[in-house]
């Protein structure tokens, strides 16, 4: 299974220390393979490469820069027509809101991870639940019943 985990990398906590955890399944060995892809070229994407892991950077993006939307969406395109994947995984309303529709239109999976059942601020959950996923992930059944209904809304 190919997957393509698409987030903002421009901080490190608890998700991406989750990445990181993902990171030994890009080796080859596993039959699931994960690939990142990530706006910021930080600590994020050091600490996933230090594992060997495939990861493209989108370039940088602030919600209110149209420009830098368009730029990172028009990146994220390109590494989904140059391999076939089984699902993209957004790991936040941000990255859903951003990427959906780019991720909609390439006609693969849009997955998204709920890491707290606190989803993000509501004029993001808004803009993020214009790109309907196909599935959502929960890392607890605390958080599938306290949040999943929120996201699929």
């Amino acid at each position: 299974m190919n997957i393509l985990h698409v987030h903002s990398g421009n901080i490190f906590g608890g998700v991406e220390r989750m990445l990181e955890t993902l990171s030994p399944a890009s080796s080859g060995r596993l039959p699931v393979h994960s690939t990142f892809a990530l706006c910021f070229d930080g600590i994020v994407a050091d600490r996933l490469r230090a594992a060997d892991a495939t990861v493209h950077v989108l370039g940088p993006v602030h919600a209110r820069q149209m420009s830098e939307i368009r730029h990172a969406r028009r990146a994220l395109s390109g590494v989904l027509q140059r391999e076939q994947w089984d699902a993209v995984v957004v790991h936040s309303a941000w990255s859903q809101a951003i990427f959906g529709p780019t991720i909609l239109n390439s006609r693969t999976p849009l997955v998204r991870w709920l890491h707290a059942p606190q989803p993000g601020p509501r004029l993001l959950e808004f803009w993020a639940r214009r790109s309907r996923p196909a599935l959502v992930l929960c890392n607890s059944q605390y958080t599938a019943d306290h949040g999943a209904a929120q996201i699929a809304g």
